[in-house]
């Protein structure tokens, strides 16, 4: 899983200037930075994917009891 609180890094993309305006917009009125809604948004789409690749280990690893 991914931990939200590991040193942060930078990253450099293009967005069109509408959904860059709607981030802004939607930071203040939730009252968080654009980092935070971003990430939170990355995080959503991401976690069924991560799950999925670690359900794929686990059933490699032979269980006992």
């Amino acid at each position: 899983m991914v931990d939200t609180r590991s040193p942060s890094g930078e990253i450099t993309i293009r967005l069109p200037g509408d959904l860059i305006a709607e981030l802004h917009l939607l930071a203040q009125e939730k009252k968080r930075s654009v980092d935070e809604i971003v990430m939170e948004a990355c995080l959503e789409y991401t976690e069924p994917y991560i799950w999925e690749r670690c359900h794929k280990e686990d059933r490699k690893v032979p269980w006992t009891i």
